[in-house]
């Protein structure tokens, strides 16, 4: 047995080296962060190995990306799909995180959605729950901007010319989102319930829970 005290993790002033990995296997990777500076101007992660979430214990900010931005708090889930460039904006010394990287899609269980991918009745939450990017900037620059890019493990600076949110417009499904552990709605009954109500989250190799009261 094991016992991690995350909320003791040693800060770091770098926000990607405040990342400490603290359990991880083939299918999923459990980091601690406390990172006491921000990333500096100009500079922009990107994760094109793994799909990320952001458990937020501490701290409140915005997530900005090319989709545009949203902010989050304590509580919140902040699900990231690889690929996505982003800065994260915070009052950083008061920010601290759970982030867990998946090789595979996160998304909501498949038992709480009907076939075209509603989420239904008995899900403990809905879509109305489901914060997405909002006040898309227009960014028109040019210059040196660094993407700094994580793939196979190892972390990459590539550099573009232009602002990586030069980005007018954009449709589709797959975009980073907010989904705050106080929307949970746990099921109850007179009897205590089984794990898989406390359910999340679903990749192809495991699961993410909330329990909450």
């Amino acid at each position: 047995h094991r016992s991690f005290k995350g909320f003791k993790v040693t800060p770091n002033a770098d926000y990607l080296k405040s990342r400490k990995t603290v359990l991880f296997n083939n299918d999923v990777e459990l980091a601690l962060a406390a990172p006491t500076k921000g990333l500096t101007d100009n500079v922009f992660y990107k994760n094109a190995d793994t799909d990320e979430i952001l458990f937020i214990h501490d701290g409140e900010g915005v997530l900005k990306t090319q989709y545009g931005e949203i902010k989050f708090g304590y509580g919140d889930y902040v699900v990231i799909p690889r690929g996505t460039i982003y800065r994260i904006e915070a009052d950083v010394n008061d920010l601290s995180y759970l982030m867990i990287e998946a090789p595979s899609a996160i998304e909501p269980p498949s038992r709480y959605r009907n076939e075209f991918g509603q989420l239904l009745e008995h899900s403990p939450y809905c879509e109305r729950d489901i914060r997405g990017p909002q006040n898309l900037k227009t960014h028109d620059e040019t210059g040196d901007f660094t993407i700094k890019t994580k793939k196979k493990g190892l972390l990459y600076g590539i550099h573009y010319g232009t602002h990586p949110f030069d980005v007018v417009g954009w449709d589709g499904c797959c975009y980073p989102f907010i989904f705050s552990i106080h929307d949970f709605e746990p099921i109850t009954g007179r009897v205590h319930q089984p794990p898989p109500v406390h359910q999340t989250f679903e990749t192809d190799a495991f699961v993410v829970c909330s329990f909450v009261p």
